[in-house]
């Protein structure tokens, strides 16, 4: 290992490994092959680390959105989602306003509850969490997302 001390630091590793062309595939379906996962976050971190976790757990599908409107669109205009992860501090359209909209339009449609849940760094906050359940939101999980938070959901989801 190779570590530099500044601001930003660099790691290197090197490491001896089989080559893996030789070896069988022990892939395992995952339980989360079948679902649709939607992502609304406006930070680019906050994106990948969903999306990596996702990925990592197996879900199939994984769709991203950068704001509320973009979230409300695909929401609308896609097929069902099995879960949808937001931001709730987002530009253009917060994710209040965007879980609300949903729920209306939901309810004028009569199409199936999507299940959303606010990931937001507020989520610690008793009153931000009882906001977020009042606006339609059906969890909160707080910044910074964790395995086992993403864990939970899914299997939350699957029920």
């Amino acid at each position: 290992m190779l570590s530099f001390l500044s601001p930003a630091s660099v790691f290197l590793f090197d490491e001896e490994t089989e080559d893996s062309s030789q070896q069988p595939d022990k892939a395992v379906p995952s339980a989360y092959a079948a679902f649709s996962v939607l992502v609304v976050d406006d930070d680019f971190l906050g994106r990948e680390v969903a999306s990596c976790f996702l990925e990592t757990l197996g879900v199939g599908s994984i769709s991203i959105a950068v704001n509320g409107f973009e979230g409300l669109r695909m929401l609308t205009t896609h097929a069902p989602f099995t879960l949808v992860l937001m931001d709730l501090v987002m530009p253009a359209m917060d994710g209040f306003a965007c879980v609300r909209r949903l729920r209306a339009w939901e309810k004028q449609q009569g199409a199936a509850h999507v299940r959303v849940v606010a990931v937001s760094s507020l989520a610690e906050c008793p009153r931000v969490s009882e906001e977020c359940l009042e606006a339609g939101f059906d969890d909160v999980v707080p910044k910074p997302l964790l395995a086992w938070h993403m864990q939970r959901l899914l299997a939350e989801s699957s029920a």
